[in-house]
């Protein structure tokens, strides 16, 4: 919303031009003025804003760089623009990502007019831009400016992040890859962000654009566009993720192994101590998430319940503690039921004898 639209129809108070000749009374310095406008900008007083900005006269900008990112973030373009007027450096301020973030093209633009160097910041800008879904602003980047195969694709990822399908379309026809990236351990695959964030209209999108069949049922997509046992989440290089920490991560840890039951015997504790990128292992994240009963399988830990308790006690603290309670009851059922059928299995015996 522009100045003049947030003083549509406003008549201005005694209050308000008492204040106004003490204003022009003192004859404030730039610096003065520069911080009647602040006080106005986050009073959200828009009447004051706009007497200040007709009283002419430059603006201390140095001293006053904050009050233009509250001017963003309020809709006082007129305000940044006098600011550009008076000298205002819109890398300093960061203006060039603060107007991508708040969707404001034409101010965008005016911020070109003034030559400021935009080379280093464009990638983040489209990555922004597409995140927030704004797509007019998405397609002047596009359509301005050139980006390499590495900006395009990770701004597809935050569209699939975030179900932007409309600004998905302008990547993909300026250039993005759609697919698994593989060979690129650099990015991640987008399936995996719009499957995590529950956007089945991007998941959808992306299997099309793959050539497969469309299908709103996430997990079986999930599971079937990734190898779980080898899965790996590589990002520059500084940790690896595999699938046993995605599921985990994304509630999908006991669909996991329910599609691993023929080989749920081979899972082992090294599986489970698996960690993301912040070090938290597998069963850690299970526990956060109250989900440590998926865990708890008589046919995965059969003979290694030692092993269980081993990796409960390790990593578990009393921070989980109804967590700990029900693993340390499931290890008692199950050495109870092992005893118990040990027993009966004695007994066999000694009859056949």
């Amino acid at each position: 919303m522009s100045l003049a639209q947030k003083l549509e129809n406003y008549t201005p108070t005694e209050q308000d031009k008492a204040w106004l000749r003490d204003v022009v009374t003192k004859q404030p310095n730039r610096q003065g003025m520069a911080n009647y406008l602040n006080r106005a900008i986050i009073a959200q007083e828009p009447w004051k804003v706009r007497q200040i900005l007709d009283l002419g006269g430059r603006l201390d900008i140095q001293t006053n760089l904050p009050m233009f990112s509250v001017a963003m973030e309020h809709g006082y373009d007129e305000v940044i623009e006098r600011g550009l007027e008076d000298g205002l450096d819109p890398n300093i301020c960061g203006l060039y990502q603060s107007a991508v973030y708040y969707n404001r093209l034409e101010l965008f633009k005016k911020i070109e007019a003034t030559g400021a160097d935009f080379e280093f910041e464009k990638d983040e800008c489209l990555s922004i831009s597409t995140r927030n879904g704004h797509t007019c602003m998405t397609r002047y980047l596009l359509d301005e400016y050139s980006f390499g195969d590495f900006a395009l694709n990770m701004a597809l990822g935050e569209a699939a992040a975030n179900g932007r399908n409309q600004n998905a379309d302008l990547l993909y026809d300026a250039g993005a890859d759609p697919s698994d990236h593989a060979t690129d351990a650099s990015v991640i695959d987008p399936m995996i962000y719009a499957v995590n964030n529950q956007h089945e209209h991007m998941v959808d999108w992306l299997n099309k654009k793959r050539g497969r069949a469309e299908t709103y049922d996430l997990e079986a997509t999930y599971f079937n566009n990734q190898s779980i046992l080898g899965l790996q989440m590589k990002s520059n290089g500084q940790y690896d993720e595999n699938g046993f920490v995605m599921a985990a991560k994304s509630g999908h840890f006991a669909t996991l192994l329910d599609r691993l039951q023929d080989k749920i015997s081979e899972i082992t504790v090294k599986d489970l101590k698996s960690q993301d990128q912040y070090g938290n292992h597998v069963i850690e994240i299970l526990a956060e998430r109250g989900e440590i009963k998926s865990l708890l399988r008589p046919t995965m830990w059969r003979g290694r319940l030692p092993e269980l308790e081993k990796l409960v006690n390790t990593y578990l603290t009393p921070r989980y503690q109804n967590q700990i309670n029900m693993a340390q009851e499931f290890i008692q059922q199950q050495v109870t039921q092992e005893h118990i059928q040990k027993q009966r299995g004695r007994i066999s015996l000694k009859r056949r004898r």
